[in-house]
């Protein structure tokens, strides 16, 4: 017979699934049957619903040739009162069948060959033993590599596959798996060890870095290539926080010189992050909302249960998180880009100076890592900065314009120093700008309970306004440490799915 001992049947529920083969026999010498495959045809009749007598009759009338249809059993383990995750009981201790998954790299399997035992696997010297091993085809490092769920450069989603690809260039090929769940598991699990090994590279080059310059979070994204005919045209990209600024290049850096090499740098405390909701913008208010000057003013705004002046902050930092998004969303072209049908971890960074990047992620945790770490990174950036001052000019005067994470806003005069006038983060009430150059800042008199209006023209009006969100979310942060993961969208994604 082909094999010693096979186990399972319509009676138990399960296939019929190999438990022992014979040394130097047929299954043995095929190198291609294995513990823990289910069989699905003898000689092309279909067995996986038939007794265990019923293929064992089968087999010992098939003649001197056999042609079996198998396939691994992923319950076969239990089934057989094996070691989870191996295919049987291994002698060999080199042999690390327990997962494909070990050190720094992912392991393809190939083909198996013949080694002798280094122990028994059971007390009795006569039994069968299983004297197979994997061997390896393919070995590629982990370490500062990245996932791909979508065909090279085009947002075109590969169905239950995926590809890796080293830092060195090596490349896995196209994995694909049967069902879906089988590839998110290997998705997910590839992605852990990843993660894994990038948190040590953090670690390392943290190392040589001084506390103020410390890596908070790095790896890769899939940025959105911007141009006419580019809508799903997508370009490999290695995202850094580090210090004061976001780091953006072609390829990792692996040395402290490589940190100079960067595609482009921002400053923190003067890039908004943005998490996409799955929808398309609308296009009609925003064409309404780039052509008028934007306003808010705190009658409009829903109340809640806090302390004013937090709340009063709270409201003015959502009003910038999500209208002055929608002018952006015109220059980056998102209402033409549909995130729900296509890439629904997306990303986006807004600079000064119009600048402007889309990112997407191939998982949901990444997406959440990523808006946490810019949270972080941001938070640290200020606490650190303290404040930052920008030149401004009203009415030919050339004045200086101040954020401070203590005091809030302050304006002076540029030569004399004279303080014009100063104003907390709670007492800003509301802000209306062109979206070119001027803004004008509402603020309630603390005295008088009146509102003043401050009309200001600066260079880089957008930075401006960044470095405002930074510091207003850094003090309510400060304040309620809950208020922003509570406001999470993409905790909000991974929560509801």
């Amino acid at each position: 017979m082909v094999f010693s001992i096979f186990q399972g049947g319509a009676e138990h529920c399960v296939p019929v699934v190999i438990s022992k083969i014979f040394k130097d026999r047929a299954a043995d010498r095929s190198g291609m049957l294995f513990i823990g495959d289910a069989v699905l045809q003898v000689n092309g009749i279909h067995v996986e619903h038939a007794t265990h007598e019923e293929v064992v009759h089968l087999l010992r009338n098939a003649g001197d040739e056999v042609t079996i249809t198998v396939e691994y059993l992923r319950e076969a383990p239990s089934f057989l009162k094996l070691p989870l995750g191996s295919p049987g009981p291994s002698s060999s201790h080199s042999s690390r069948t327990s997962s494909p998954l070990f050190d720094s790299g992912l392991h393809l399997n190939g083909h198996c060959s013949h080694t002798a035992p280094s122990l028994p696997s059971s007390p009795t010297a006569d039994e069968p033993k299983y004297e197979k091993r994997w061997l390896d085809t393919l070995s590629i490092p982990l370490s500062m590599a990245r996932i791909s769920r979508y065909k090279a450069g085009t947002g075109s989603l590969r169905s239950h596959a995926f590809e890796v690809l080293a830092l060195d260039g090596a490349r896995s090929g196209v994995l694909q798996f049967s069902t879906a769940q089988d590839c998110g598991d290997w998705l997910h699990a590839i992605s852990a060890n990843i993660s894994h090994l990038m948190l040590q590279s953090m670690k390392m080059a943290n190392k040589c870095c001084s506390p103020g310059n410390q890596v908070v979070h790095m790896g890769w994204v899939n940025e959105r290539l911007q141009g006419a005919d580019s809508s799903q045209a997508l370009g490999s990209k290695f995202l850094a926080l580090k210090g004061s600024s976001v780091y953006i290049f072609s390829s990792p850096p692996v040395s402290t010189a490589d940190w100079l090499r960067a595609e482009n740098v921002y400053n923190l405390c003067e890039v908004l992050f943005k998490v996409h909701k799955v929808r398309t913008p609308s296009c009609s208010t925003d064409t309404e909302t780039s052509e008028s000057w934007r306003r808010w003013n705190w009658d409009a705004a829903a109340p809640c249960s806090c302390p004013r002046g937090l709340q009063d902050s709270r409201a003015w930092l959502f009003w910038v998180m999500d209208d002055y998004w929608l002018q952006a969303n015109l220059y980056l072209g998102l209402q033409d880009f549909d995130l729900e049908d296509q890439r629904p971890y997306c990303f986006s960074l807004l600079a000064g100076q119009g600048k402007s990047h889309i990112f997407m992620v191939e998982l949901g945790t990444e997406l959440a890592m990523w808006e946490k770490a810019f949270q972080r990174a941001t938070f640290l950036e200020v606490q650190r900065t303290g404040s930052k001052t920008y030149m401004c000019s009203w009415q030919g005067e050339v004045l200086c314009f101040t954020v401070d994470f203590a005091l809030g806003f302050t304006c002076f005069d540029s030569k004399t120093k004279n303080v014009l006038w100063r104003f907390k983060f709670s007492q800003l009430k509301g802000s209306s700008d062109d979206g070119n150059t001027r803004v004008k800042l509402l603020f309630q008199n603390p005295d008088t309970k009146q509102i003043e209006m401050k009309e200001l023209e600066f260079q880089d009006l957008p930075a401006v306004l960044h470095c405002v969100h930074a510091f207003m979310a850094s003090k309510v942060a400060s304040l309620d440490p809950t208020f922003l993961d509570s406001h999470s969208l993409a905790g909000r994604y991974l929560h509801s799915s």
